[in-house]
């Protein structure tokens, strides 16, 4: 019976940081509209100022195009920020598990950049929608990924792949540590990975983990598109 209620207030504290999550981003979104009208109104001004020079119109044209690709690329990560947030109020759903492939991706950039790794993904077709818990797949993805970069080290390569089965999906990470990378002992393992390692299971998924060669090391997640059977408590 208390785990019952520790587990309802924990969906309860999720919910509530979902929401926060949501409103900050929103509030971000609006802001990046100002900084887009502001563009346009600059680009406007610059077609209108006769006395600039061809040479000063391209250095400000260059510099409003700056900006208009860093609003873009903040615009995405707020867009996968907010997706994730609603998430976070629900256990078990209906998503699309090629948008929680890309919140991941977008949330893993920094550690990926920090320890000079390189992260790309590879999605094959179209994905299939789940019925499962969204936001602790998503969980479970941080951990292959965060364990796989530093398992290559500096300068490796961590390739994420997803790709439809019959009835399922299965999401690698895939991680090659190229010639000249500084690879991470073996025996320093993420903190999370045994949690993981415990969860899949109730998610009615599998999770394999192999090395291809002496270089490559690959960790595969199995999920079926319909878990046979919910957890009372979701």
């Amino acid at each position: 019976m208390e785990s019952e209620k520790g587990e309802i207030v924990r969906q309860e504290q999720l919910a509530s940081i979902g929401r926060l999550l949501d409103g900050y981003a929103s509030g971000m979104d609006n802001h990046l509209a100002a900084i887009r009208e502001s563009v346009l109104q600059l680009h406007n001004r610059l077609q209108q100022a006769t006395e600039a020079t061809d040479k000063e119109r391209k250095q400000f044209t260059d510099i409003l195009m700056t900006v208009e690709r860093q609003v873009d690329i903040l615009s995405t990560k707020i867009r996968h920020l907010e997706r994730f947030a609603v998430r976070m109020g629900s256990a078990f759903s209906k998503f699309d598990p090629g948008e929680v492939v890309e919140e991941v991706l977008s949330f893993s950039t920094r550690l990926a950049r920090v320890r000079q790794v390189s992260l790309k993904p590879e999605i094959t077709g179209t994905l299939p929608s789940l019925y499962n818990d969204p936001f602790t797949i998503h969980f479970l993805l941080v951990i292959l990924i965060d364990d796989m970069v530093e398992c290559v080290g500096c300068g490796g390569e961590v390739i994420l792949r997803a790709s439809p089965m019959e009835n399922a999906i299965l999401i690698e990470v895939e991680g090659r540590i190229t010639t000249g990378a500084t690879a991470k002992h073996p025996e320093d393992k993420n903190p999370h990975w045994f949690i993981g390692q415990q969860i899949v299971p109730d998610l009615g998924g599998r999770l394999e983990t192999v090395n291809i060669e002496s270089n490559v090391k690959r960790s595969s997640l199995f999920f079926p598109l319909q878990v046979s059977s919910v957890p009372p408590n979701a």
